[in-house]
């Protein structure tokens, strides 16, 4: 299969109409498992020379971390990650591979069970693993202990930080920047001692601290402090209940941080180079008014080589003019596909990139500077070929105040092309500041695999087009928001596409509030609604933000105006959640909800439950034992579809 010449360029519906001949001759649907499966081959990553590939691999029931000779085509390491739960992974040199690994437990000192991440060095050439940060008599108890911030250009040492006591008898340790031996397994050294309010630290090859980054939570003081000689002076200070300048990375020359600075309405995620002399911020870098930046494409020491806009695709900015051209290049000769640049060689002679489109599920590609063709790597989902992926289109459309909504559809290939009154699922996305992209959705594809057309609409406050179309959530959880999912219902049935009286709700974080709230605010627009690992109490929500982080943090101050504006009175918020509204629910209800989930407490889905039980509604209630929010496993995602299947099927 040449996956650079099956694209298409498809932005309407119109246009869709005309190609169906593209769609798959074959409807038989896969089997539940081959959409449950997580993809076999992920976190890929290149070496510096380019010479050695990793990737975790996830197939017949193990876990491994593979490492691969490309030049001669063998492996050369293995590693079991089952226990590990390797999440993140990358090389520091030909020699050593980070990874970085989550672990649900409690800590000492916090209520209730927490993710705490660990970073291991794992040695290619003798297979050993050694835990980088080991709390201890120095290192306190803590969630974050995998992050690895700068590494020497020797390749002898890496920098991490960690909250350092000074004694046994401190009880307030400074976030401090910690030297790790990678030759030799030592105690790691403390580089420089921080303040219990320092959050972040910027380093150089030669383990000089370019800047240190403070914000107190109790005081809003927020500093990024430079080093000269024995002390810090600070080169921007503030205060504020949230962060307004916030540092991300270093320029390639080294003069300049990176910051994405808030100046209002409009501006508040423009990205700017910031002088590390005197503080000055200059103009915006990288800007664009039809996309919002989803991220920083940064090294091990957090130097700025581009950026990535978010949206239906994913595009590319760099400082380098000929990196552009080639990566320009990489996306034109795969067009309809979705590009993601995945890994890089230090001096980006060599650059793995994921498709995802048309007719790929997921293939990963290295492109070498000076080679004519990519050389293909592997299938992430090889239990689906191309023929069996259903097809992915774009649209937009005005909500009733005006508003465009871009939206994607997933077309069932039973549909052969003919979009005449066919059952639909709203598929409303999490975050709510997120996005949905054109690309392989495991929930999507199964659904529209069963002949239900899926809708998933990019309604206001969704990121990726525009800050304008972000700001517009703004206050609107349980309104206009879910306005915007009522007008995509109305506008797919006025056209014929869509039978109004077939549309089930069904979404998952953000997407379970919207489907619960589509049961118990406008119940007349759907027939059934299922929420996964769905919000139900907005006020219990934010009491859980108060009691985790405290009141002065501006963790509360951000969902408080994500969700309302600011207006945080008991009765506003309880008319926009749906375990206050459940006696307004006249449509069946499923609620999926895993037991460890650390994102939404799996309370919210119980306290739903219990509301609807004592109004005698239709409502299920499915428990997943052992996962959490992101549904990592294979066997939880099969609850998750079966449970789908039967309960689309009783009610559509």
């Amino acid at each position: 299969m040449n996956l650079r010449t099956v694209g298409l360029k498809i932005s309407t519906l119109f246009v869709f109409l005309g190609v169906s001949s593209f769609l798959s001759s074959s409807f038989a649907s896969l089997p539940v498992d081959a959409y449950a499966k997580l993809p076999e081959v992920r976190m890929v990553s290149i070496s510096p020379s380019g010479n050695l590939l990793a990737y975790r691999k996830t197939a017949e029931g193990k876990d491994t971390y593979i490492v691969v000779s490309l030049a001669e085509n063998k492996l050369i390491a293995g590693l079991d990650v089952s226990s590990v739960n390797a999440d993140t992974a990358y090389f520091l040199n030909e020699k050593n591979i980070v990874l970085v690994g989550t672990e649900r437990r409690r800590v000492g000192g916090y209520i209730g069970e927490h993710n705490i991440s660990t970073a291991y060095l794992f040695d290619i050439k003798s297979g050993k693993v050694r835990q980088l940060l080991v709390p201890g008599k120095v290192i306190a108890v803590q969630t974050g202990l995998g992050e690895v911030v700068g590494v020497s250009d020797d390749g002898k040492y890496v920098y991490m930080p960690a909250y350092v006591k000074d004694n046994d008898l401190d009880k307030t340790p400074k976030y401090s920047l910690l030297k790790i031996n990678l030759t030799k397994d030592k105690a790691p050294k403390v580089h420089s001692r921080g303040r219990d309010s320092s959050i972040d630290y910027f380093i150089d090859g030669q383990g000089n601290i370019l800047a240190r980054e403070d914000y107190n939570n109790y005081t809003n003081k927020h500093e990024i402090l430079i080093r000269e000689g024995s002390q810090w002076r600070a080169i921007l200070e503030y205060e504020s209940p949230r962060r307004r300048v916030n540092a991300a990375g270093v320029t390639p020359d080294g003069k300049s941080l990176i910051v994405w600075q808030a100046q209002g309405e409009g501006e508040r995620k423009s990205y700017f180079e910031m002088s590390l002399q005197t503080g000055k911020i200059g103009e915006k870098v990288f800007a664009r008014d039809d996309a919002d930046i989803e991220r920083l494409l940064v090294d091990t020491n957090r130097i700025v080589y581009g950026i990535v806009y978010s949206g239906f695709y994913p595009s590319y900015r760099f400082y380098d003019q000929a990196l552009q051209a080639r990566v320009d290049k990489i996306i034109g000769d795969n067009p309809g596909y979705r590009v993601n640049i995945e890994s890089w060689s230090p001096d980006w002679k060599h650059i793995v990139v994921k498709l995802e489109g048309p007719q790929s599920s997921g293939d990963y590609f290295v492109y070498s500077a000076g080679k004519s063709a990519p050389t293909h790597l592997a299938s992430g989902r090889p239990q689906i070929p191309g023929d069996k992926i259903q097809f992915v289109t774009k649209f937009s459309f005005k909500a009733r105040d005006g508003l465009t909504i871009p939206t994607l559809l997933t077309i069932p290939a039973s549909a052969n092309g003919k979009l005449n009154k066919l059952p639909a699922v709203m598929l409303p996305h999490g975050g709510p500041r997120a996005y949905d992209a054109i690309g392989f959705d495991w929930l999507a594809q199964f659904i529209a695999s069963r002949g239900y057309l899926v809708i998933q609409p990019q309604f206001r406050g969704s990121l990726g087009f525009g800050i304008s179309h972000e700001v517009a959530g703004e206050g609107e959880w349980g309104k206009k928001m879910q306005d915007d999912l009522t007008d995509a219902v109305n506008y797919l049935a006025g056209k014929g596409y869509i039978d109004k009286s077939r549309v089930c709700i069904v979404g998952a974080s953000y997407g379970g509030y919207a489907a619960l709230a589509g049961a118990t605010i406008t119940p007349d627009v759907y027939q059934c609604a299922a929420s996964i690992n769905g919000l139900s109490d907005i006020p219990k929500m934010l009491n859980e933000v108060k009691a985790d982080y405290g009141k002065y943090h501006w963790a509360l101050s951000y969902w408080q105006d994500l969700i309302s504006n600011g207006k945080v009175s008991k009765n506003d918020l309880k008319l926009i959640s749906p375990a206050n509204l459940a006696d307004k629910a006249s449509i069946p209800v499923l609620l999926i909800h895993a037991e460890d989930d650390e994102v939404v407490n799996v309370d919210q889905s119980k306290e739903m439950h219990s509301a609807l039980k004592r109004g005698d509604k239709n409502v299920s209630y499915v428990k997943i034992k052992d996962d959490g929010h992101y549904l990592n496993k294979a066997a939880s995602r099969k609850v998750v579809l079966e449970s789908l299947e039967v309960f689309l099927r009783d009610n559509l």
